[in-house]
């Protein structure tokens, strides 16, 4: 079995798309606290930390959905 080029899902990755999955992880509502002491500070990193982590999962989420409907094409065919 051939897996698609990873550089093909890549290209559906619009500025679009990448707004999109930015006002979904928006919308999950993560706060920090940001004063310039140490706890303001740990509270930004890690609401930063959280907010990446939703948007790499939203990404990985799509790549599954992308591959998964290539590869039951493939199988079709």
């Amino acid at each position: 079995m051939t897996f698609p080029d990873f550089s093909e899902f890549l290209s559906t990755l619009t500025k679009e798309k990448l707004m999109e999955i930015t006002q979904k992880v928006n919308d999950k509502g993560i706060t920090a606290d940001f004063s310039m002491t140490n706890d303001g500070i740990n509270s930004l990193f890690t609401a930063m930390s959280i907010a990446d982590v939703n948007f790499t999962l939203e990404i990985l989420q799509l790549y599954h959905e992308w591959l998964s409907e290539h590869l039951s094409q493939a199988d079709s065919n």
